[in-house]
């Protein structure tokens, strides 16, 4: 029997942005996830509504 579900590490793939980081000042990449960018999207909107 086959199973449908991904494991964490695979679902964690492919949240990553085709390997999009940002790098903060120490040199440390931070992933980019689609989730990142939606809640800046949503930011941003919210900002330019007020």
């Amino acid at each position: 029997m086959q199973s449908n579900s991904t494991s964490p590490q695979t679902k964690q793939k492919q949240q990553h942005l085709h390997g999009a980081a940002l790098v903060d000042d120490k040199g440390k990449e931070i992933p980019i996830t689609e989730k990142m960018i939606q809640e800046s999207l949503k930011n941003l909107i919210n900002t330019t509504q007020q």
